[in-house]
């Protein structure tokens, strides 16, 4: 079942990450993860395992956002967030563990 709002993990560059809460609608994610940018940019969601992904601005490198952290050989810029996915296609809140 979607939720309307989900529990995260947020990831800014330099910062400790913390537990944030996202509305689940497709431009209330354009929006958090386009935070340092000039427009609102596309999503790019990427697979942890099966019960976690991130999502992040799939154009991020493109528009020079800032190195945030590596992901196997790959770097995720800008800010990024961990969010747990339900099995069915949607994003999901984060459990405790």
């Amino acid at each position: 079942m979607r939720e309307n709002r989900i529990r995260v993990l947020k990831v800014e560059p330099k910062k400790a990450p913390e537990i944030a809460y996202l509305d689940n609608s497709l431009r209330a994610l354009q929006e958090a993860v386009s935070a340092e940018a000039d427009y609102v940019g596309l999503i790019e969601i990427i697979e942890i395992d099966d019960e976690a992904c991130i999502l992040c601005n799939e154009e991020a490198k493109l528009i020079n956002l800032e190195p945030n952290r590596r992901f196997g050989s790959d770097i995720i810029c800008g800010t990024f967030y961990v969010t747990g996915q339900d099995g069915e296609g949607d994003l999901a809140s984060l459990s405790d563990e």
